[in-house]
């Protein structure tokens, strides 16, 4: 959102889809100071801590492993997040239809069905999404970029699904199809 630094206030981890949603978005900090640079890359940060555990993104230091299969994490709240993977716990859930997420930013993007709210829209021909991903590959349509390629043929194509659905159609009977992108 606009370079803007969000967080999420814990109050409302696990109530419901509206609390989440109303909360995360009313906790923008772009306002806020932001005392704390990396002097690697420059970027500003309100609290200490925050700077501390961005550091980590250039050093690589992941002091954070899984006990259940050893992937290591940057931060103590992405195991926890990562943890529910393997118990299944899925705290967020949907006012509307009752279903149950591991994730709030799942949930949020869930809720935009019910709610019918699309709040990536596009710059070009103004046509809206529920999610940023599917703006992006939309845009591809714009500037005619095709990053995803066929290893066999070479045929590229403007978002993964379809390279998937070329290599399904057309190379059933050839090695597996590998995502390529090109930069």
């Amino acid at each position: 959102m606009c370079g803007a630094k969000t967080s999420v206030n814990r109050s409302y981890q696990r109530g419901s889809a509206m609390d989440f949603a109303s909360s995360f978005v009313a906790r923008q900090t772009s306002s806020r100071p932001r005392p704390w640079s990396c002097r690697i890359c420059d970027k500003a940060f309100t609290h200490h801590h925050d700077l501390r555990n961005h550091h980590r993104t250039h050093t690589g230091e992941k002091p954070f492993q899984c006990p259940v299969c050893e992937m290591e994490f940057i931060q103590q709240t992405q195991l926890s997040s990562h943890l529910r993977t393997h118990t299944g716990d899925k705290p967020y859930k949907c006012v509307y239809c009752h279903k149950a997420f591991a994730h709030g930013s799942d949930l949020s993007k869930h809720v935009r069905i019910h709610t019918g709210e699309k709040p990536y829209k596009c710059k070009t021909c103004g046509t809206a999404f529920t999610q940023s991903v599917s703006l992006r590959n939309h845009s591809r349509i714009h500037s005619g970029e095709k990053p995803f390629v066929c290893n066999i043929c070479c045929k590229a194509f403007r978002d993964a699904s379809n390279l998937r659905a070329h290599g399904r159609a057309y190379h059933t009977q050839d090695k597996v199809i590998e995502v390529i992108t090109v930069e």
